[in-house]
């Protein structure tokens, strides 16, 4: 099967890394795997975001939350990152002429650009830059966090009633705790799509030595 030109010319096609981020925060909050997940860590979040949000230790618990949550997600930035090493690696010859042949799972318009057409291997590539941008997202949402909240005192609340303070802490806690939980799961599908490449890259292999055995 020929590979299509066109499918070749659209991994030339220039693309913002503001736009690439935007798509990466639609992926995670729009899609229908998103949504049954972002309710399940919704309704999970409910409990440790009240239980800091009424402690009298507000400050210092979410201080520590952000700080481990901080260290788990650069250490899976790192294992991304390794993982769309390993990806780049993998594609030998015969392997980049299939993945230019299959179709992309699922394509769509954003801003304007048609990206119906899209190959398996511009897929898997933006899949990469779409997750590593989330997880770039995470962290400097948690380095603000933690220099914001470091520079407060440990007793520090609003200038409200206690009730108020409690509840819009626990709100923004809640909140998050949905985001970074929501990234983390993302994992799911890093772990699938390094399954599936590992198993093309193994199906290749064996083709060539297929065609040796009868060359043979």
């Amino acid at each position: 099967m020929a590979i299509d030109v066109k499918k070749i010319e659209k991994l030339f096609s220039s693309r913002s890394s503001w736009t690439l981020f935007k798509e990466a925060l639609i992926d995670i909050l729009t899609e229908k795997d998103s949504r049954s997940s972002i309710l399940v860590f919704g309704i999970i979040s409910i409990i440790p975001a009240g239980l800091i949000g009424v402690s009298k230790d507000t400050v210092e618990l979410t201080y520590k939350a952000v700080s481990n949550l901080n260290s788990i997600i650069l250490a899976l930035f790192a294992i991304v990152f390794t993982g769309y090493a390993l990806f780049q690696a993998l594609v030998n010859n015969d392997l980049l002429r299939r993945l230019l042949i299959a179709d992309a799972k699922k394509s769509r318009k954003v801003s304007g650009d048609d990206n119906a057409g899209r190959s398996k291997l511009q897929e898997s590539n933006e899949y990469f830059i779409k997750l590593m941008m989330s997880i770039i997202s995470a962290i400097v949402i948690n380095v603000l966090l933690l220099l914001v909240i470091g520079s407060l005192p440990k007793d520090f609340c609003l200038p409200l009633n206690n009730t108020i303070n409690n509840t819009m802490a626990a709100i923004l806690i809640w909140i998050y705790f949905l985001y970074m939980f929501r990234i983390l799961w993302e994992m799911k599908s890093f772990v699938y799509n390094m399954f599936q490449l590992f198993n093309a890259h193994a199906g290749s292999k064996a083709i060539e030595l297929l065609k040796k055995q009868d060359e043979e």
